[in-house]
Protein backbone atom coordinates (compact mmCIF):
# COMPACT_ATOMS: atom_id res chain seq x y z
CA UNK A 1 0.00 0.00 0.00
CA UNK A 2 1.22 3.68 -0.98
CA UNK A 3 2.01 6.19 1.65
CA UNK A 4 0.81 9.07 1.83
CA UNK A 5 3.27 12.16 0.22
CA UNK A 6 3.97 15.27 2.58
CA UNK A 7 2.22 17.54 -0.02
CA UNK A 8 -1.18 15.17 0.31
CA UNK A 9 -0.70 15.86 3.89
CA UNK A 10 -0.35 19.52 3.63
CA UNK A 11 -3.19 19.47 1.44
CA UNK A 12 -5.32 17.60 3.66
CA UNK A 13 -4.44 19.84 6.41
CA UNK A 14 -5.48 23.43 3.99
CA UNK A 15 -8.50 21.58 3.03
CA UNK A 16 -9.93 21.60 7.11
CA UNK A 17 -12.00 24.73 7.70
CA UNK A 18 -13.37 25.36 11.49
CA UNK A 19 -16.83 26.55 12.05
CA UNK A 20 -16.51 27.69 14.96
CA UNK A 21 -17.32 30.92 14.72
CA UNK A 22 -20.99 30.94 14.33
CA UNK A 23 -24.26 32.73 15.48
CA UNK A 24 -27.60 33.23 14.67
CA UNK A 25 -28.30 36.29 12.94
CA UNK A 26 -31.90 38.30 13.01
CA UNK A 27 -34.58 36.66 14.69
CA UNK A 28 -36.00 33.40 14.14
CA UNK A 29 -39.42 32.98 12.62
CA UNK A 30 -41.72 30.45 13.62
CA UNK A 31 -43.40 29.15 10.37
CA UNK A 32 -46.06 26.96 11.91
CA UNK A 33 -46.25 24.44 14.91
CA UNK A 34 -42.29 23.06 15.68
CA UNK A 35 -41.02 24.50 12.83
CA UNK A 36 -38.77 27.52 13.08
CA UNK A 37 -36.85 29.42 10.27
CA UNK A 38 -33.77 31.00 10.77
CA UNK A 39 -30.47 32.73 9.56
CA UNK A 40 -26.96 31.41 10.49
CA UNK A 41 -23.87 33.45 10.22
CA UNK A 42 -20.94 31.07 9.78
CA UNK A 43 -17.26 32.45 9.59
CA UNK A 44 -19.20 35.41 8.08
CA UNK A 45 -21.00 34.30 5.30
CA UNK A 46 -24.62 34.58 6.05
CA UNK A 47 -27.12 31.33 5.63
CA UNK A 48 -30.54 32.63 5.09
CA UNK A 49 -33.54 30.08 5.44
CA UNK A 50 -32.36 27.28 7.87
CA UNK A 51 -35.15 25.31 9.18
CA UNK A 52 -34.85 23.94 12.42
CA UNK A 53 -37.79 20.91 12.60
CA UNK A 54 -39.00 19.02 15.83
CA UNK A 55 -40.48 15.74 14.99
CA UNK A 56 -41.47 12.22 16.37
CA UNK A 57 -39.93 8.74 14.55
CA UNK A 58 -41.12 5.68 14.46
CA UNK A 59 -40.63 4.43 17.45
CA UNK A 60 -42.72 7.62 19.14
CA UNK A 61 -39.19 9.06 20.18
CA UNK A 62 -39.31 13.05 20.18
CA UNK A 63 -36.41 14.54 18.30
CA UNK A 64 -34.84 17.84 16.17
CA UNK A 65 -33.37 18.27 13.15
CA UNK A 66 -31.57 21.33 11.32
CA UNK A 67 -31.89 21.46 7.45
CA UNK A 68 -30.23 23.64 4.87
CA UNK A 69 -31.90 25.92 2.35
CA UNK A 70 -33.57 23.80 -0.71
CA UNK A 71 -35.00 23.92 -3.74
CA UNK A 72 -37.54 21.71 -5.58
CA UNK A 73 -36.30 20.18 -8.49
CA UNK A 74 -38.02 20.11 -12.05
CA UNK A 75 -38.49 18.08 -14.91
CA UNK A 76 -37.75 14.06 -14.42
CA UNK A 77 -36.41 15.59 -10.41
CA UNK A 78 -39.38 17.00 -9.40
CA UNK A 79 -40.65 15.34 -6.83
CA UNK A 80 -36.90 15.69 -5.13
CA UNK A 81 -35.17 19.14 -3.08
CA UNK A 82 -31.76 19.74 -3.83
CA UNK A 83 -29.55 22.23 -0.63
CA UNK A 84 -28.04 25.15 -2.57
CA UNK A 85 -25.70 26.05 0.44
CA UNK A 86 -23.90 22.87 2.94
CA UNK A 87 -21.02 22.73 5.43
CA UNK A 88 -20.96 19.67 7.48
CA UNK A 89 -22.09 20.39 11.03
CA UNK A 90 -20.98 18.49 14.09
CA UNK A 91 -23.43 17.09 16.67
CA UNK A 92 -22.05 19.96 19.07
CA UNK A 93 -22.84 22.59 16.68
CA UNK A 94 -26.57 21.21 16.22
CA UNK A 95 -26.86 20.94 19.55
CA UNK A 96 -25.95 24.74 20.40
CA UNK A 97 -28.08 25.62 18.27
CA UNK A 98 -31.09 24.01 19.55
CA UNK A 99 -30.02 26.12 22.88
CA UNK A 100 -29.75 29.08 21.63
CA UNK A 101 -33.44 28.75 19.58
CA UNK A 102 -34.98 27.78 22.50
CA UNK A 103 -33.92 30.20 24.62
CA UNK A 104 -34.41 32.76 22.13
CA UNK A 105 -37.83 31.67 21.94
CA UNK A 106 -37.96 31.15 25.81
CA UNK A 107 -37.49 35.61 25.88
CA UNK A 108 -33.85 35.50 26.85
CA UNK A 109 -30.89 37.07 25.94
CA UNK A 110 -28.30 34.67 24.30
Amino acid sequence: MKGVTKKQEEKKQDSKVSYDDWKIVNTPREIKEGVVSFDLMVNGITIYGMIYREYENKKGEEGYMISFPSRKGTGAYADKYFSHVWFPMSKKMQEEIQYQLIEIFNGKDV
